[in-house]
């Protein structure tokens, strides 16, 4: 993950980025609409798209999704990371979702 920047298309293609030369390492796709920027804790993405899905990859050189979950609602905000929890805020919702592997 260090030195590199990871982000996503409003169209859901994902894009690895190298911080020292500018050039593209990989793409991925990930489906769905996009207007929140990504998330990086615990050692994983979280990329929320406007259907509500919340993607989870694993940041390596070929990332790929390990996860994805849905909440009602639309999500066009950033998700949040306060301690082991993620917030999201839909059109319809405020939600928690706290890490229970600890």
């Amino acid at each position: 993950m260090e030195g590199r920047i990871y982000c996503v298309s409003n169209t859901g293609v994902g894009t690895v980025i190298d911080i020292e030369s500018g050039k593209q390492i990989s793409r991925f796709r990930m489906g769905g609409n996009y207007s929140a920027s990504p998330v990086y804790a615990g050692g994983r993405l979280y990329f929320c798209s406007e259907e509500g899905h919340t993607k989870i990859i694993e940041p390596v050189e070929r990332p790929k999704v390990i996860a994805s979950n849905r909440v009602a609602g639309i999500i066009k905000a950033s998700p949040a990371v306060v301690g082991d929890s993620l917030i999201l805020r839909t059109t319809s919702a405020l939600y928690r979702i706290k890490n229970g592997a600890r």
